[in-house]
């Protein structure tokens, strides 16, 4: 059937909505391959360099945390039962609403926070990554499995436990989300993948913001005002970031852009430079520069901003961690042979022989049981 192309026709008005969506498309991979798109080969590699400094700085509602190159944590903002002062040899953190969690060096998990809900990780190891929601918490094992603590009721750790071949996850208020080898993401109480050929994920209250292979980012959002309308001209970016209800990106030349709710100026990045990691709180955005400082904008009702003071931020050297690997894994070494002589009904300290009815001190180092 013929269609009547007159401006009081239906299909006509369609027609004209289509066409206009095609030529918008069109000349935003125009605009794209003039501003000199990159190469999947170059962003990969600029994602690779940034991804070490994307676990060293992380953003709660209401805080700021920093990991420093000596693998101490420094935070700044509403402290709420958080203490990190005694962490070390962390590797990696997260944050979210009042809440600070970090792996360290040998695989196990510290986690502090307002009445320490969902902080019960001591048991966890070998893992490799960490995300925080506002009341769970969830580890990345090497094996591609992940476990979680707190949320129970929530539905934020609803199947996650049976996830597998996971390399990355994400959470934010009670939801969370795994990366899969294939490029594929998952999330809690969906039964589908969503997405294909994504290689970094993030979670905001309302939304979740997916990268992908060649730079561009896709977001799928559960309320208006965070950006998922604007992120469609995005291109080059290599790493990303999700607040409440905003999106932030990180370009492979170091300038972020964000958009979203921008009330209290979160989205205000466009003088930033040489920016290699970024976070997004609540109504904040936090940037780490290539020398270790650290800038912040947008709600700092709490001092959640006061960052300009940091140095020294990103991760621990390569050397240094190798150094404090084989310092753990001698240490692991140590005990396993103290336990075998203590089986052995030897000394623990350097498996002599004891004796001494009462006393049972060693007779080669004298040490007492």
């Amino acid at each position: 059937m013929a269609v009547r192309l007159d401006s009081e026709n239906n299909d006509y008005l369609e027609v004209l909505k289509s066409i206009k969506n095609d030529m918008s498309t069109i000349q935003k991979k125009e605009n794209r391959n003039e501003k000199q798109q990159l190469s999947i080969h170059e962003l990969r590699e600029a994602r690779e360099r940034s991804a070490k400094y994307q676990v060293c700085v992380s953003a709660g509602s209401l805080h700021t945390a920093g990991l420093k190159t000596d693998g101490t944590v420094i935070d700044v903002g509403s402290n709420n039962g958080r203490n990190i002062s005694s962490w070390r040899d962390i590797i990696a953190i997260s944050s979210a609403a009042a809440h600070t969690v970090g792996l360290k060096a040998d695989g196990k998990v510290v986690a502090v926070g307002y009445n320490n809900i969902g902080c019960n990780v001591s048991s966890w190891r070998d893992i490799i990554a960490i995300a925080r929601g506002d009341h769970h918490t969830v580890g990345l094992k090497s094996d591609g499995t992940v476990v979680t603590s707190g949320g129970e009721g929530t539905g934020a750790v609803e199947d996650v436990n049976n996830w597998h071949d996971i390399i990355a996850v994400a959470a934010c208020g009670f939801n969370t989300i795994g990366l899969k080898k294939d490029g594929t993401v998952l999330e809690n109480r969906r039964t589908n993948a969503i997405w294909k050929n994504i290689v970094a994920i993030a979670r905001g209250y309302s939304h979740t913001v997916g990268l992908k292979t060649d730079g561009t980012v896709v977001v799928e959002c559960f309320n208006v005002g965070t950006g998922a309308d604007e992120v469609g001209e995005w291109y080059n970016i290599i790493a990303i970031a999700a607040g409440s209800n905003h999106t932030v990106g990180l370009k492979a030349d170091g300038t972020v852009v964000a958009v979203g709710n921008n009330t209290s100026g979160q989205c205000n990045v466009t003088g930033w430079y040489d920016i290699i990691a970024i976070a997004a709180g609540g109504f904040h955005t936090v940037g780490l520069k290539t020398g270790g400082t650290v800038v912040a904008i947008g709600d700092n009702e709490y001092g959640q901003c006061n960052v300009s003071g940091w140095q020294g931020i990103g991760p621990v050297p390569e050397e240094v961690l190798e150094q404090l690997r084989k310092k753990l894994e001698d240490e692991k070494r140590r005990i396993e042979q103290s336990n075998q002589w203590i089986n052995q009904g030897l000394c623990r300290y350097c498996g002599g022989e004891l004796g001494g009815l009462f006393t049972k001190k060693c007779k080669s180092c004298g040490k007492k049981k």
